[in-house]
């Protein structure tokens, strides 16, 4: 699975010791573990992830072993603005997520935020054959974390070797 994970959900995938871990650790295991990819970009998306400093860390390895694809920045921007302009309500503060979505072409959000999935889901925001993209709250969504999940454009995916893992576990213990 191709995941965005939400700024407001990154301590909740990484961090052992947050509340909302035991829920998201799946994801982890799926990122760390499995076969799983970060999805990111977008200017809105890489502000709000610059301000998780405690975790730039684990990205930077991540992106080191092709477990991040960072989609194009400035067609991100782009859709966002258009996404923007077709949702104005103010309650909607997150349309970088479809935007990064669309262009990343990536089927799964991992976000604490369950506000924004009616606006995020919406039909209208997404092009014909573009696939509308499933939420990952909770444990109960475990079953998101396939290679169903997955698009053809991010195959094949890759694991981590042990190395690797203990890297990021060292990492995370730091925090």
């Amino acid at each position: 699975m191709c995941v965005i994970v939400d700024a407001n959900s990154l301590s909740s995938v990484f961090n052992p010791t947050d509340e909302y871990h035991e829920d998201f650790q799946p994801v982890y295991d799926w990122i760390i573990k499995g076969k799983g990819k970060l999805i990111m970009g977008g200017t809105h998306y890489n502000k709000e992830i610059s301000k998780c400093r405690k975790y730039l860390k684990i990205i930077n390895v991540l992106k080191k072993q092709s477990k991040v694809y960072t989609a194009d920045s400035e067609k991100v921007d782009q859709l966002e603005a258009e996404i923007r302009s077709k949702i104005p309500d103010p309650d909607f503060d997150d349309p970088h997520l479809p935007a990064i979505a669309i262009v990343g072409k990536c089927k799964v959000i991992c976000s604490r935020d369950t506000r924004s999935i009616k606006f995020v889901t919406s039909p209208c925001l997404y092009p014909n054959k573009i696939s509308i993209p499933k939420y990952y709250c909770s444990r109960r969504n475990i079953s998101l974390l396939s290679d169903k999940y997955i698009h053809s454009f991010h195959k094949p995916l890759n694991s981590f070797n042990k190395a690797t893992i203990l890297q990021v576990s060292q990492l995370i213990h730091d925090i």
